[in-house]
């Protein structure tokens, strides 16, 4: 993979998470007026950019772990993300996760209810920013639910399957290194027994020569300890050089694994309670998790990243960035 289209595809997910974060404010109205929200087309805009920022962050974190599948498995040797790639396949994944939306546009309505007064005693009505639960507008949201529960599923299975691919690819990998490691010393070893056996002749010789056996013996172990010092630097494990290209590949690979779990585990309660009516307090607020999702995503940027949390050390010590 092109180092740009990493960085290109960080930047894209960097920006949806962002979005996602200052989209998610608009929900504050809701609250702050669950009784008197009075405006359905700012309930139609609520329901629709909500949805449409929480489903293109999980397919950015998607289109990364391709990206990381290309790149790590390399299923096909001749077909990788290009920055126009990039730029044409994130439009058209964006394209469509706006469009599966549209349902939630047409079924967010202002509904009349019925609010109870405790103080008066009296049941007053209210509006309230919600989806409508009419006939044709029932069935279409039983559609689009399924339709999100499939995409979820398919997504979370492909997730599973690249991952699983991914990590056995880099363990064969490891395999083979290490395999390779061994035979190189062994080799070593090889070397260093025929290089003891003329070591050993050579004193038969001087041993057999009377009149020069000093000398002979002062070059003999200077020779032996010549071989010594060639043999350590050739056995001697020389230390591997930090930040290379598969350390890098496999910082982003860590980076992007986590940031699938957290889309995964923030998302699935929004998916589920599709298919649950008359949810507790606690559920409403594991269907907010949706937004951890998009706050989460710079923790594990820093957390994968030595330079970037040195970077965010320097500026919070009020220090100068070099």
């Amino acid at each position: 993979m092109h180092q740009s289209t990493a960085n290109q595809l960080m930047v894209y997910l960097s920006v949806t998470d962002w979005i996602t974060s200052v989209t998610y404010l608009t929900t504050i109205p809701l609250n702050l007026y669950p009784r008197t929200f009075t405006s359905d087309v700012a309930c139609k805009l609520i329901f629709f950019c909500n949805v449409s920022a929480f489903s293109c962050s999980l397919v950015m974190v998607f289109l990364v772990t391709i990206d990381r599948f290309l790149t790590v498995y390399e299923p096909f040797s001749t077909w990788k993300f290009t920055p126009f790639r990039c730029k044409l396949i994130t439009a058209g994944f964006i394209a469509l996760t706006c469009g599966s939306a549209i349902p939630d546009l047409l079924m967010a309505q202002v509904r009349v209810i019925d609010v109870q007064s405790s103080e008066a005693n009296v049941t007053v009505k209210g509006h309230q920013c919600g989806k409508s639960e009419q006939g044709e507008l029932l069935l279409l949201q039983k559609i689009s639910n399924i339709f999100k529960i499939v995409c979820f599923v398919s997504i979370l299975t492909c997730f599973v399957v690249m991952y699983y691919l991914i990590a056995r690819k880099v363990y064969k990998s490891k395999q083979k290194f290490l395999k390779h490691h061994i035979n190189e010393h062994s080799n070593k070893a090889l070397d260093l027994n025929t290089r003891t056996t003329t070591l050993d002749d050579s004193h038969k010789a001087v041993n057999g020569t009377i009149t020069s056996f000093q000398s002979n013996q002062v070059q003999a172990l200077a020779t032996a300890e010549d071989t010594r010092k060639d043999i350590r630097q050739e056995t001697a494990v020389k230390q591997r050089k930090r930040n290379t290209t598969n350390d890098i590949n496999c910082k982003i690979t860590l980076m992007i694994f986590l940031m699938a779990i957290a889309s995964i585990v923030s998302m699935m309660p929004y998916c589920v309670r599709a298919f649950v009516s008359g949810w507790p307090w606690w559920w409403e607020l594991l269907n907010n998790a949706a937004a951890i999702n998009s706050s989460v995503n710079p923790f594990i940027i820093g957390f994968c990243n030595s330079e970037f949390r040195v970077y965010v050390k320097s500026i919070l010590r009020c220090r100068n960035v070099k």
